[in-house]
């Protein structure tokens, strides 16, 4: 069924470009929805200016869509959260954060122990910090429904620092927050979880009913 009013924008994450939500954006376009995927300065840029850069990439996309729902990966869903934030959206659907540091990074807090100077040549790493960052709730009235995934696969470089469970690079207890409708953790690791079918899956079952 094609659902050309609809349109699911995906927010990629840290170090990352708009090649690294390819393979949603392919699953979606699978099952009808049409995608926007901008690349983003997360590198070097902080939240706030990845944030205006995402507001100013949808104002050159086409106003005809009755609905827009967000998809974001790690740093990606803090900019969905600032955007809403900061933004009235018209026709605002679902959003799904998948596995976003809603609570900060240990690893952030690692990096401005033991190396400060990260922080001001890698700005966004400033957003990952604990109690760091503080974004407001979505100016939309009602709120969007917002689905929360979280992963638990250590397997990958930096899992082992954490003493709880994790996906690598974030805790899992790190991933929910207050403004969630819901909440669900698999095992995939931070590297992996938006790549594959179950995850993707879930993402639009989400979108689609509002529930995973």
């Amino acid at each position: 069924m094609e659902r050309q009013n609809e349109l699911i924008v995906l927010v990629h994450g840290f170090f990352r470009t708009r090649r690294d939500m390819a393979y949603l954006a392919a699953y979606f376009q699978k099952n009808g929805y049409p995608t926007f995927r901008p690349t983003l300065p997360t590198i070097f840029s902080s939240l706030d200016q990845c944030t205006a850069r995402l507001a100013e990439k949808l104002q050159q996309q086409p106003r005809h869509r009755d609905r827009i729902h967000f998809v974001g990966h790690s740093m990606g869903g803090l900019i969905i959260r600032q955007y809403l934030a900061r933004n009235m959206v018209a026709g605002l659907g679902r959003c799904v954060l998948i596995g976003t540091p809603n609570n900060g990074s240990y690893l952030a807090g690692i990096a401005q122990r033991y190396f400060r100077f990260s922080l001001q040549v890698f700005k966004p790493i400033q957003s990952f910090l604990p109690g760091g960052m503080v974004i407001a709730p979505p100016q939309n009235n009602p709120p969007p429904e917002i689905g929360v995934i979280a992963g638990n696969r250590d397997n990958i470089l930096f899992g082992r620092f954490f003493k709880h469970a994790n996906d690598g690079r974030v805790a899992v207890d790190s991933v929910p927050f207050a403004g969630q409708k819901e909440f669900i953790t698999l095992p995939y690791n931070h590297l992996d979880i938006h790549h594959n079918q179950r995850v993707a899956d879930l993402v639009l079952q989400f979108i689609r009913t509002g529930g995973f």
